[in-house]
């Protein structure tokens, strides 16, 4: 389960994310920041809708660049089952793009 779970991470969110700055060291750490965000406030009871908004206003807003990816990985958590909610999911995210070759 958890290699189909990365590859259903990589062909969703890596297109996405490519845009963002190239799939550098940079872009992975921070949409795995994003992704992980996501996964505690889904965990915590927030809404996707709730989500999105606190990822791309005010404060606690992500940098311009990746705003545009954080729909698509928001989305992406709230398919997840419940035992996927972890950190680890982040980080093997990260490992996975970091490693990705188009």
């Amino acid at each position: 389960m958890p290699r189909f779970l990365m590859a259903l991470l990589l062909c969703c969110a890596l297109p996405v994310a490519a845009p963002a700055q190239g799939l550098g060291k940079e872009n992975c750490s921070a949409t795995k920041q994003i992704l992980s965000v996501a996964i505690k406030g889904r965990k915590a009871g927030l809404t996707a809708r709730s989500l999105k908004s606190q990822l791309t206003t005010g404060r606690a807003a992500v940098a311009e660049r990746y705003r545009p990816t954080v729909a698509t990985l928001v989305d992406l958590v709230f398919t997840l089952d419940q035992a996927s909610l972890t950190e680890k999911t982040a980080t093997d995210y990260e490992t996975e793009c970091l490693n990705y070759k188009p």
